[in-house]
Order: C-alpha cells, then structure tokens, then sequence
C-alpha cells in the first residue's frame, strides 16, 4: 500500500504502532548517523505541518494524534561487524547491523540509553474553495548530531492529500471516498470525534487529508554506578 493510500484508509484514525522490533529498529538505524545527507540538508522547516485554525465560515479540522516513548539499553556493540545490540523495558532484545553512512557508531557505549520518541497525527477538513486548505502541504526534514557528539537526532515527514466523498453511513459509522487516482474505498469510524466530523459531510464534498510522523531519537551514557558504602574500621 503507497503512502496516499494508507493516509486514506486511516482517515478518522491515527495508526497506534506498538511493535517494539519496528520501533527499535527505526530508532537505531536512524539514531546513529543513519539519517542521510539529503534529508539532514532538507531540515530547515518546523519538524510538522499543522492544519491552520478555521477562519470564519469554515468547517474545523478533525485532527487525531498520538505520541510514543520507548527506552531500550544498548547490550552489546561489535565495531568490527558495526553490530549493536538493544534491550528494551521488557526485555525484548534486538541486534542491529548499522551501515557504515553511521558516523557516530564509535560514541555508543554499552550502558548507554536510547530514547526513542514517535508522534503520529491524521488530520482532515473539508475543503470549501478550489485551493487547499492552508497547512495541508507535503513537508520533510531532519536533523542529526555534528561528528564526535553523542548519537540523537529527528526526522519528520507529512504527506497531503484529498480524498471526494462519495456516500456516508451514519447508522454503520461508515464513509466511501474516492481519491485522485479513482480508487475507491470505504472505511469505519470509530470514534466519536470522527463520527462528530462526518456528520456534517455530503457527497461530493472534498476533503483534505494529512498524515504526520515524526521521530526523535537521544542517547545518553549509562547512569554512574553508586558507590559501595565504605566499611567501619
């Protein structure tokens, strides 16, 4: 499924993605140094895009969002087969093979944590004028660490589309849609903003549509051990 795709079959929902392995694996390929130049170079923009505030007269966005943490140890690092081992809070254990495009694989130490941050956001509006509604536009960017530091660094991504309203189910929580390229497809909606939103549809209404993801990654070096108490003489 392409990515214009999927922002339709999640419209009135954003995706809940709770698989450590994608989340672990995302982090450290990106986290250390994995990110390229070109997307480093395009990080000049805010991370997101944002759906403006309806001015007067226009139909208020429904906007579904959601943001995820997950902390993993690093376990083991093999320099010579740029191999790096994570352990999550539950234990899960992932070995990663890092590209050698990784220029901060020697600051990462065994000890170390890895912080991984991932928000997700749907928006939809309908549109009421031939232009997009203003916030609704195709962004990308990244930044990452300078050479020598500690690994980090985040990416962001939207992509916009629109999609026409071809009938809608109130009693089923259900909307049919076409998008720009004829495809057809009919979803559910499944919570109660989503239904709020579709109500005040009709067919032939367009609609703008943007899915939001952004990722941010921190390392930072293992807690200091406490000291043993020291013997009475």
């Amino acid at each position: 499924m392409d990515r214009k795709s999927a922002v339709t079959v999640e419209f009135g929902r954003a995706v809940t993605r709770s698989a450590a392995r994608v989340v672990l694996s995302a982090a450290i390929l990106g986290l250390i140094g994995g990110m390229t130049a070109t997307a480093a170079d395009q990080a000049a923009a805010a991370p997101t895009a944002k759906a403006a505030a309806p001015a007067a007269g226009k139909s208020a966005p429904f906007v579904k969002e959601s943001l995820h943490q997950m902390t993993a140890t690093v376990e083991a690092i093999s320099m010579d087969t740029r191999e790096v081992t994570l352990k999550g809070k539950n234990g899960q254990v992932e070995t990663l093979k890092v590209g050698p495009e990784a220029r901060n694989l020697g600051q990462v130490k065994v000890g170390d944590r890895v912080t991984v941050s991932y928000y997700e956001s749907f928006t939809a509006q309908m549109r009421l004028h031939d232009k997009p509604n203003e916030g609704f536009q195709n962004a990308a960017g990244a930044i990452r660490a300078a050479p020598g530091e500690m690994p980090g660094g985040a990416a962001a991504q939207s992509v916009a589309s629109t999609v026409t309203i071809d009938s809608i189910d109130l009693p089923g929580n259900t909307v049919t849609f076409h998008r720009p390229d004829k495809g057809v497809a009919t979803i559910s909606i499944r919570s109660e903003e989503g239904r709020k939103f579709v109500s005040k549809l009709k067919p032939g209404d367009v609609v703008d549509v943007m899915y939001t993801e952004a990722l941010a990654i921190d390392v930072s070096p293992a807690p200091a051990k406490a000291k043993a108490p020291e013997k009475a003489k």
